[in-house]
């Protein structure tokens, strides 16, 4: 499975964390206000269209769950399971379409597609974890 991916123009948003790649190589970036420019010059979405090339996101991964709190409960190449440590909600992960399952011992709390720690972190303080 491929590390990165290209992002697209909608899933910028405040505190979204993506890299850019410069003369001196990638460099990790964190949008701070919808008038962000990596370069400087150009508009966002003109940088997008033209250098899309200079822009990456990488993918959900173990590291970026376990930095959220969460310890494994279970780890299998198609499926992971994560517990968290400070409350009975659990993550499981489907690796091979990027379909997350949030859950407590009595409802799914969310499921769907997220890509990227910046969207899980944007989805567990909306459900509130």
């Amino acid at each position: 499975m491929k590390k990165y991916y290209t992002p697209r123009i909608e899933e910028f948003m405040v505190n979204f964390k993506y890299e850019y790649k410069t003369w001196k190589g990638w460099s990790t970036m964190i949008m701070d206000s919808f008038n962000h420019r990596p370069n400087g010059t150009m508009n966002l979405q003109y940088d997008l269209v033209l250098n899309k090339d200079k822009f990456r996101v990488k993918y959900l991964d173990r590291q970026d769950i376990e930095s959220l709190g969460f310890s494994v409960d279970s780890y299998f190449e198609a499926l992971q399971s994560y517990k968290s440590v400070s409350s009975k909600v659990q993550v499981m992960c489907f690796s091979t379409d990027n379909v997350v399952e949030i859950r407590n011992p009595s409802m799914i709390m969310f499921k769907g597609i997220i890509k990227n720690k910046s969207e899980l972190e944007r989805i567990l303080k909306i459900i509130d974890v």
